[in-house]
């Protein structure tokens, strides 16, 4: 994997991060939101990537990533909702003896190749409507992209399919179980996807915190762990993963009905053979998700 594509899939594998979990909770505990109603969706992540490059010997690459969305929701009714949800900007900032990366969407355009590409790829999600229609207990039952998002195939600039996007979208569900009675309750849950021939599987195990106070409000805390494996490395590259431990909190506001927040940590160890040459990759990182509403 030569210098150029290893930050666009970077980017493409930190995306998936960015899209806010939907929450599957028993009767008194299940999303409330109204046709009409705006929120800020701010996803802030950061990861710092060690690598044993040959010849070059070892080197750090920070990330910092922060995405704004905004949630709108476009349709509702007593079983179901419709969540229009749009990136509104995002940044992206890597540095290393490689790439020196600086994208922000709403800067000016960059002359650095690796920015470039990012930003080419970039460009075709931002600011279009990607809808998703729930059940009141949160399991998304429609994604509906736009034309130019749905026929889009994979490229080199953005990895990013439209079936690569729809996944994304369909498994950003937490099915919670409806029998939440008692703090302790855990449960598990699998999720497949399919990064352009790069096929990794995500088991999650979830735990009920019970309540937690928060700014004067009292929310429900739900405690996950998750660890990946690669089911089947990228065509034509020898790669091995090894997660070792990820995990986080998610906050819910019972009475609203919506999430408040999510933090969420990754360790990761990589091997990625290709062209002769070996690379040992260490991925460390924390991504932090803020739910506010917007006043009219």
């Amino acid at each position: 994997m030569n210098r150029f594509k290893r930050p666009i899939v970077t980017v493409a594998l930190a995306l998936l991060t960015c899209i806010c979990p939907s929450i599957l909770l028993g009767q008194d505990l299940q999303w409330k939101l109204q046709k009409g109603q705006r929120f800020s969706i701010v996803t802030d992540q950061k990861m710092v990537t060690k690598m044993n490059v040959p010849g070059a010997g070892l080197q750090e690459m920070p990330m910092n990533q922060s995405a704004e969305v905004e949630w709108k929701v476009t349709d509702s009714d007593d079983k179901t909702f419709v969540v229009q949800q749009t990136i509104k900007r995002m940044k992206i900032s890597m540095k290393s003896a490689f790439v020196n990366v600086d994208y922000d969407s709403d800067g000016e355009p960059s002359t650095d190749p690796v920015t470039k590409q990012i930003a080419k790829g970039m460009e075709q999600l931002i600011g279009v409507a990607i809808s998703s229609k729930m059940s009141r207990q949160g399991k998304v039952l429609e994604v509906m992209l736009p034309e130019e998002l749905a026929n889009k195939p994979a490229d080199p600039a953005s990895p990013l399919s439209g079936d690569m996007l729809k996944q994304m979208f369909e498994q950003a569900t937490i099915d919670f179980p409806s029998d939440i009675t008692s703090i302790g309750k855990t449960w598990k849950q699998s999720a497949e996807i399919n990064l352009n021939g790069m096929k990794m599987k995500t088991d999650v195990t979830y735990r009920y915190d019970g309540q937690t106070e928060v700014e004067g409000r009292m929310l429900e805390k739900f405690h996950l762990e998750s660890f990946v494996t690669l089911s089947e490395p990228p065509p034509g590259i020898e790669m091995t993963v090894e997660d070792k431990g990820s995990g986080g909190e998610i906050l819910f506001d019972a009475k609203t009905g919506c999430i408040v927040s999510t933090k969420l940590t990754q360790n990761m160890k990589m091997k990625i053979k290709v062209a002769g040459q070996t690379i040992d990759q260490d991925l460390n990182g924390e991504t932090t998700t803020t739910v506010t509403p917007i006043s009219e």
